[in-house]
């Protein structure tokens, strides 16, 4: 995809926050009204065979006996095709039929919407169904010739976001403005080739950042999709992904003066091979060479709390230096959507190797599973669970130690109140039926969370086996805790009320979060 040129204006306090405003979550402006599209068409069009694009608006039919030679493109209203299509479909927020007359000679796309095919009908290419354009995606659903049931490819994302401005704050960058090319899933055979990355600069550490990638699909584009790549990066990283995301962690850092991540430099490259054995299931094996290195704090500025002072950026100490490793993974996901998901589960196990023989100074083995399930259990309830697990064998760098406490693990605890060498955590949830409350307290438009919390992350003897770590495991270490949240029905604002079970004094912890734990 070819960026749009943009020149960047002075940046004065008021640009800042004004595209501080504009980026917020990871702040992406979506496409404005009337943009043709040309991004979406990008992605879902074979447009190298330049072949013309017939586009229309609102509800369009393409009569029996009717040929057309290209491609189409419908938006904002349902496409009926009793004729010939030579060339892709893509309809955007509506439905697609094909009837028995109909015939398709390339892909049919329905981003929004729902395809329905009929007995007769012929599509020579792919038939995808995917989410609202201007959203983070959803997961995509395929749908074979003639089958009437979605088929989830829950590891290969679709992104909508294309070339973009992102500006995000913390106490380390200060506000870091970046120009990000996204990845991009191409499906189509005649795409194998995706650049991805960003550069961008921190004002308040006063140091640019960046990362340059490229990869290339092989085999099969879906169901037995190869996947090679390579990456040269300078980063300001953190461990803390899973914990929070960048966009409400820097709301809350730029208002409130709580950052809830930690950082450092790492500096290096990557190769990496992956490998869909189905589209559920995802290997993955990489060789990474990096240089890590401490970042002290370089801000103290936020809207709000000004008499307060951010959380000093933990430094590496002898745990900097440079490490070589090999990461092996698995991935399985059929959850029905990345972002909310209703139903479905998801589980990963990552093995990582590191020794001086791999290029580096470190020495450890890691091993880190996770699993999360989704259960909707009617009336618009459902069960949520989560098991996060880790050990290593060596002696594990802080960068790479497991740590668990506050927002999104153990919630009535401080934040990263426990860490180490090992760690077990469980969180159960249960989204309770909207209208439970409503009639007799008025609540309509919240939803009621119940949850619970139990893990620990504790240091253990370094010279164990796997086997060995696994025996220092107690439940009678657990801290627990028991809480309720209050949300909108999108579960976009949430307000978690926690409470300890091992003592009662001060042992209620309220949060406000604009994310699920998970």
């Amino acid at each position: 995809m070819k960026p749009h040129n943009r020149r960047l204006p002075q940046i004065t306090g008021v640009a800042l926050l004004l595209l501080w405003a504009m980026s917020i979550g990871l702040m992406a402006t979506p496409l404005p009204e009337d943009n043709p599209h040309h991004d979406i068409e990008e992605l879902y069009l074979n447009i190298a065979d330049s072949l013309p694009i017939y586009r229309y608006f609102d509800d369009t039919i393409i009569a029996e006996g009717e040929i057309i030679s290209g491609h189409v493109v419908v938006v904002k209203g349902d496409l009926i095709i009793r004729g010939t299509i030579r060339g892709d479909v893509l309809v955007i927020w509506g439905d697609v039929e094909i009837t028995e007359t109909g015939i398709v000679e390339g892909d049919v796309t329905s981003v929004g919407g729902q395809i329905r095919l009929r007995e007769q009908a012929h599509v020579t290419g792919l038939i995808l169904e995917t989410d609202h354009p201007d959203a983070t995606l959803g997961a995509p659903y395929l749908y074979a010739e003639r089958e009437t049931y979605p088929r989830l490819y829950g590891t290969l994302r679709i992104p909508q976001k294309g070339t973009h401005l992102s500006l995000q704050y913390n106490r380390v960058d200060g506000a870091f403005l970046s120009l990000v090319v996204p990845r991009k899933w191409w499906y189509r055979r005649d795409r194998h080739w995706r650049g991805y990355g960003f550069i961008g600069y921190g004002f308040s550490g006063q140091f640019w950042r960046y990362q340059i990638g490229v990869s290339r699909w092989m085999l099969d584009p879906l169901r037995f999709r190869t996947e090679i790549e390579l990456e040269f990066h300078d980063l300001t990283d953190t461990q803390d992904e899973w914990r929070i995301d960048a966009g409400e962690n820097s709301l809350a850092a730029f208002f409130l003066k709580y950052d809830w991540r930690d950082y450092f430099r790492r500096r290096g490259f990557s190769i990496a091979l992956r490998q869909n054995i189905t589209p559920y299931v995802l290997l993955q094996a990489g060789y990474y060479r990096d240089r890590y290195e401490s970042i002290a704090r370089n801000t103290n500025w936020a809207v709000f709390r000004g008499t307060q002072d951010f959380r000093p950026n933990p430094q590496l100490g002898e745990d900097a230096g440079t490490m070589g490793s090999v990461l092996l993974q698995v991935t399985v996901d059929t959850r029905d959507d990345w972002e909310r998901p209703r139903r479905g589960w998801f589980t990963r196990v990552a093995y990582e190797r590191a020794s001086p023989e791999l290029g580096g100074v470190f020495d450890f083995r890691r091993y880190l599973a996770e699993t999360r399930v989704y259960v909707p259990t009617g009336a618009g309830e459902q069960l949520r669970l989560r098991v996060r697990a880790g050990t290593a064998e060596g002696h594990l760098p802080w960068q790479k130690s497991f740590e668990i406490g506050g927002i999104s693990t153990l919630r009535a605890f401080p934040f990263k109140a426990f860490g180490g060498n090992r760690m077990v955590l469980a969180n159960v949830e249960y989204l309770l039926s909207p209208n439970i409350f409503e009639d007799f307290l008025g609540t309509g438009g919240l939803r009621f969370i119940l949850f619970a919390d139990g893990g620990d992350a504790w240091q253990d003897k370094e010279n164990q086996s796997f086997r060995e770590s696994l025996s220092s495991f107690s439940l009678n270490r657990w801290k627990t805790d028991v809480g309720v949240g209050i949300a909108d029905q999108d579960e976009d604002i949430r307000i978690n009320i926690a409470k300890r079970t091992d003592r009662s004094a001060n042992d209620i912890l309220v949060t406000l979060r604009l994310q699920r734990a998970f």
